[in-house]
């Protein structure tokens, strides 16, 4: 049998750069959550019903972060931030 493949020392490696990467965004997506008994586990904003598709699509219908503040005012400024970057991550998620 011949295994075809990184080395496993190539591989750990990539591994941890992986994890490195990762961290990162992780630590700055941290007002993300996902509960199955919230929103049906939909990815929501601090454990919220307000969802990371809510601001997403609020955003792409033209409004505003000031406007959404306005509309939501539990949200703060930083939460629709994090959100429009835990977004394409999501997306990419299978």
């Amino acid at each position: 049998m011949t295994c075809v493949g990184p080395t496993p020392a190539a591989l750990a490696s990539y591994t941890c750069v992986t994890v490195m990467k990762q961290e990162p965004l992780m630590r700055e997506l941290d007002r993300m959550s996902q509960r199955a008994d919230v929103m049906g586990g939909k990815a929501c904003i601090r454990g919220m019903r307000v969802t990371v598709g809510m601001i997403v699509g609020q955003i792409s219908a033209g409004h505003t972060i000031e406007e959404i503040l306005a509309d939501y005012p539990y949200l703060e400024r930083e939460d629709i931030l994090r959100a429009l970057r835990y977004a394409p991550w999501l997306a990419d998620e299978d």
